[in-house]
């Protein structure tokens, strides 16, 4: 069974390649990716302390 804390940065990962398709990685804010995720900043940040982060996980 998947963790929420799995699912949460599955969505981040996700929304970051769909963020990817229109916008140049250095134009994608964590506003943006989290809109794109469905996930308040909040939460984007009790995860990772910037979207390179993400990269790196």
């Amino acid at each position: 069974m998947i963790t929420r804390k799995e699912m949460t940065r599955m969505l981040l990962k996700e929304g970051l390649l769909s963020c990817l398709k229109n916008h140049s990685f250095e134009s994608i804010t964590v506003t943006l990716l989290c809109k794109t995720s469905g996930i308040t900043r909040s939460t984007f940040y009790l995860h990772y302390s910037n979207i390179m982060e993400i990269v790196d996980d």
